[in-house]
């Protein structure tokens, strides 16, 4: 819906085993803001016929995404395809209203296609590459959210995402998540659980503090669930604190201690949207 596709100097010429080599000049992508093109590319010993198609060697490059494994189509039954994917992410990701807002890296993925041709299930390992998520404060200035690198297993069926057990390290520490999230309504419900993270380099992460005063050692688990776009999420969380400190100046300095706190427990509720992190701590 809505992606216009322009097909140039497309050709065919018989091969070996009743297989034919199939070819084209340029293929044009676009939807909306986003375009892509893919040059002179080679498909060799594709199966051609009523019923199916087989393209046992599948390497296709556009400008910002790549594509290569091998595909198999029946009509009216099932789709089997392995595909290794590349994305690079600012193409895709890009503000149409600011262009300081988008995901700066790019994400790898071994996909399997299945299922029904017009009901297709892709199962996904997944591996991001030094992504940062840019936005602006509201102070009007560019923040750079630098994410630790991203594995773990994605499976797409129809509009809904599944994650299934997406593991980052970050803060020191390793972060998982699991979540559902429905693209049609732009809707996500997310459980994290975070083990052995420290605040201070991830204030350090998000742009909150260049040089944070306090730090800690915590696991953090919370659930969370809202809406995409605009991003709006919110639910309850708890903290296991240890070696809570507070200086009088940066937390690797040597300044005075102002507070150092014994291991405690933190809960209560949060939320979130693309300006703002709140935090209602109920109980300690």
């Amino acid at each position: 819906e809505g992606l216009r596709v322009e097909l140039r100097d497309l050709d065919v010429v018989p091969a070996s085993d009743g297989r034919v080599q199939l070819s084209w000049g340029a293929l044009d992508l676009q939807r909306d803001h986003i375009s892509q093109r893919a040059g002179p590319t080679v498909f060799p010993r594709v199966e051609l016929a009523p019923d199916h198609v087989d393209v046992p060697e599948v390497d296709v490059v556009f400008d910002d995404l790549s594509l290569r494994g091998r595909v198999s189509v029946v009509a009216d039954g099932p789709l089997d395809a392995v595909l290794d994917a590349r994305v690079d992410l600012p193409a895709f990701t890009m503000s149409t209203v600011d262009p300081r807002k988008y995901v700066d890296g790019s994400v790898s993925a071994r996909v399997v296609l299945s299922g029904p041709v017009d009901r297709p299930v892709a199962v996904m390992d997944v591996a991001t590459h030094n992504i940062v998520a840019w936005r602006v404060s509201s102070k009007d200035e560019p923040v750079a959210l630098a994410l630790g690198d991203i594995v773990g297993p994605v499976v797409v069926e129809g509009r809904t995402v599944r994650i299934g057990g997406v593991n980052m390290a970050w803060g020191g520490g390793n972060v998982r998540v699991e979540g559902v999230a429905d693209l049609d309504h732009r809707t996500l419900v997310a459980d994290l659980k975070a083990d052995d993270v420290h605040l201070a380099p991830i204030l350090r992460a998000t742009g909150a503090f260049r040089a944070p005063w306090v730090d800690f050692e915590g696991d953090i688990e919370a659930h969370v669930a809202g809406t995409l776009e605009p991003l709006v999420l919110a639910g309850p969380f708890s903290v296991a604190v240890d070696d809570l400190l507070v200086r009088n100046g940066p937390v690797e300095g040597s300044d005075a201690v102002m507070l150092a706190v014994p291991p405690g427990r933190l809960a209560g509720s949060l939320a979130l949207d693309d300006q703002h992190i709140v935090i209602d701590a109920q109980d300690f």
